[in-house]
């Protein structure tokens, strides 16, 4: 099987997983009764987990075929951990217990998977290998996204084993997935260093402005959940339209999008990309009707949607500037992971002296004060596309 198709065929499964598993999991969690702390805790831990795992963990272990498939098991079991820890006493504090712990194994596959592609596939079909696997992930969360709230919805009179149930697919899903991209993975024995390796030895602008904008984008952290499901008490499937009609709209505009993201450059993308996202944070405070909602959250996932293809296309060219290509991506998921990490608490913080329209309002436009002065910046000093890109931020 070509290293393209195991890659594609993991971008359906994982991307089901996501819909199966982790979409409706706070939702879950927030339906079981769960304060605004821990429903903040259920966006913050596994970010931090996952930098506490770049820090000590991912950057100690080599690119192989065991580690990789050793990481995919204990990942599996930690799914499953997760899935049964519904049905246990307690129930949020095991479920946010056996997330954490997921998310220090993810980590370890995400970083490799960077390495597996960039070894794998050709660096003139990156671009299109990375627009692709966009809309795959559009087709498969507008199918999955559908099929799961009707069902979950339909049976909900069994709660939470609607949630059980669901969650085991997707489980099965991240597992066969797994072992179709473990293949791409070298067999031979590397030995596994256990002395720690500093991060960011090389702080580089791209780098600190890798973390400065996953701070900004992931103010908001759980107020989405806490609004859509606290305060405007959507159903299941309200909830999966916002992923469903926004796939619709991106996979129309996304083949058309690539020609304009190459004509307008990754930078600008990047850079202007960032701005109009915060810009839809400041615009969903200020009404609750469902049709508007929906409209903001189309936008704001096309946005993403281009984004996401130029910054993993410049992260891989950025790669090629540092020896320690494993350090590298660690660093930029290190830093990702904790701007994801931190970034809620300053909502949560909000929320407790504002009303929640009133944060999503004062955050977005917080976010938006460095957008604005990168978008000045790249007005002020343009440079051509080949120039070197260690100013240009990525946005996760």
């Amino acid at each position: 099987m070509k290293a393209e198709t195991r890659i594609y065929l993991d971008a359906v499964l994982q991307n089901m997983k996501n819909i199966l598993f982790f979409m409706f999991l706070p939702i879950l969690i927030a339906r079981m009764g769960a304060s605004p702390l821990q429903i903040t805790l259920s966006t913050s831990l596994p970010p931090l987990m996952s930098a506490l795992s770049v820090v000590f963990v991912t950057r100690l272990l080599p690119c192989t075929f065991k580690v990789y498939y050793s990481a995919g098991i204990i990942r599996q079991l930690a799914f499953l951990c997760i899935a049964f820890a519904v049905l246990l006493p307690h129930s949020i504090t095991w479920i946010l217990l056996f997330w954490s712990i997921n998310c220090i194994v993810v980590m370890i596959l995400n970083v490799q998977q960077h390495s597996l592609i960039k070894h794998n596939v050709e660096e003139a079909k990156m671009s299109s290998l990375f627009g692709n696997i966009r809309i795959i992930a559009i087709g498969v969360t507008m199918v999955c996204s559908y099929s799961a709230s009707t069902l979950l919805d339909r049976f909900d009179s069994i709660f939470p084993y609607n949630y059980f149930v669901c969650m085991i697919l997707g489980a099965v899903c991240t597992f066969t997935g797994m072992n179709l991209m473990a293949r791409l993975a070298p067999r031979e024995s590397k030995k596994i260093s256990f002395r720690w390796k500093r991060p960011l030895q090389k702080p580089t602008p791209f780098l600190m402005l890798v973390g400065l904008m996953a701070v900004g984008s992931a103010l908001p952290g759980s107020l989405w959940v806490i609004y859509h499901v606290n305060v405007l008490h959507f159903s299941n499937m309200q909830i999966a339209l916002f992923s469903i009609c926004s796939g619709a709209v991106s996979a129309v505009c996304i083949p058309l999008g690539r020609r304009w993201i190459k004509r307008f450059g990754y930078k600008n993308t990047l850079l202007t990309g960032y701005a109009l996202l915060m810009c839809t944070v400041c615009l969903y405070g200020l009404s609750h009707t469902y049709a508007v909602l929906l409209g903001l959250q189309i936008v704001r996932d096309l946005i993403g949607s281009f984004t996401g293809i130029a910054q993993e296309t410049l992260s891989i060219e950025e790669s090629k500037k540092h020896e320690d290509e494993a350090g590298f991506f660690s660093d930029v998921a290190l830093l990702n992971n904790l701007g994801g990490a931190l970034g809620p608490f300053a909502g949560m913080f909000l929320y407790k002296l504002f009303s929640i329209q009133t944060c999503f309002m004062l955050l977005g436009a917080v976010a938006l004060l460095p957008a604005a002065w990168f978008v000045f910046r790249m007005n002020d000093k343009k440079t051509s596309e080949g120039s070197p890109v260690e100013m240009i931020p990525a946005v996760k």
